[in-house]
């Protein structure tokens, strides 16, 4: 009984990180995408070339992205939220999660 106990507990955290993961893919797709292409690397603004931001905390990097981001060996800066002013904090979080994990997934960083 025990076993079956913690393999449920292991399923519903795998489906809660799944459900996590593929909202944050989602939310990357219909804001970010656009500009840092499917895996981070896009034209406009490669992050896989970013490894300092993800050096810091991912709350910093929430702070960083509602205020807008310029790197200075970029010509384009990043508007405040990707230019989206309705996204919650929460859903910024998601974001970097799942680009943290798409970004490591094909060894960018």
């Amino acid at each position: 009984m025990e076993k079956i106990f913690t393999i449920i507990i292991f399923i519903g955290i795998a489906l809660s990180v799944l459900a996590e993961s593929l909202s944050g893919k989602k939310l990357y797709q219909q804001n970010c995408m656009v500009c840092h292409a499917d895996d981070g690397s896009g034209a406009m603004s490669d992050l896989s070339e970013r490894k300092r931001l993800f050096s810091v905390s991912e709350s910093q990097l929430v702070e960083r992205i509602k205020k807008g981001i310029q790197v200075n060996s970029s010509p384009i800066s990043m508007s405040p939220k990707g230019g989206n002013p309705d996204l919650a904090d929460g859903e910024l979080l998601k974001i970097l999660k799942y680009l943290k994990n798409i970004v490591q997934r094909v060894n960018l960083l």
